[in-house]
């Protein structure tokens, strides 16, 4: 008989993937250690066994769990919105905003760990990134106007200047350059909006 109450194991597993995801896109992969993501869940680094392989097992958790939530909060609300620009327009103006560059322990996981990728040792980590960039690819493509062709490489090129922007913006020191940054992302993702 278990010393826990029933599901604890599982709540466990939850925190340590929440706290993880929040830790890689705040410090990158290689600055988050095991011992520290459990030390700040109160728990001792030899429990990370009972839940993971690894370290790029664990990542590729917290990578989906954050995929998964960044979508969610992309796609909030869009299902009552009946006009399909309109619906595209409000995707753009989520991924890039200037909240959005601001909340890097949240939202859009890739800009901050699209540079750890290739560099794990894991093939199965790396293919599991790949899928969860498809899951945004997806949504993208979910959301594009029918009258839009191509849309299976729109939904990659958008998603590339979407990432690219998001991650520029950050780079920058200047807030008014980083808007800059956004807006021109907008502008270029979808001229058909800025033209009507």
């Amino acid at each position: 008989m278990s010393r826990y109450p029933k599901g604890h194991k599982e709540k466990t597993h939850t925190k340590i993937v929440e706290t993880a995801s929040k830790k890689f896109r705040e410090e990158g992969f290689k600055a988050v250690g095991v011992d520290g993501v459990m030390k700040s869940l109160g728990l001792t680094s030899g429990g990370f066994l009972a839940h993971f392989k690894n370290k790029e097992e664990l990542f590729s958790e917290a990578l989906t769990q954050a995929t998964l939530e960044g979508i969610e909060n992309l796609n909030a609300g869009l299902e009552k919105i009946e006009d399909e620009w309109e619906r595209f327009e409000r995707v753009l103006k989520r991924y890039l905003s200037m909240s959005h560059r601001e909340n890097t322990c949240g939202g859009c996981p890739f800009p901050a760990l699209t540079a750890d990728i290739p560099r794990l040792k894991s093939k199965k980590a790396r293919r599991l990134a790949s899928k969860d960039l498809e899951k945004y690819v997806d949504m993208l493509k979910n959301n594009l106007p029918k009258d839009l062709k191509n849309h299976q490489d729109r939904a990659w090129a958008t998603l590339a200047l979407l990432m690219g922007s998001l991650s520029l913006s950050r780079a920058v020191a200047d807030d008014k350059l980083a808007k800059r940054i956004l807006e021109a992302a907008r502008k270029m993702v979808a001229p058909e909006l800025f033209e009507k």
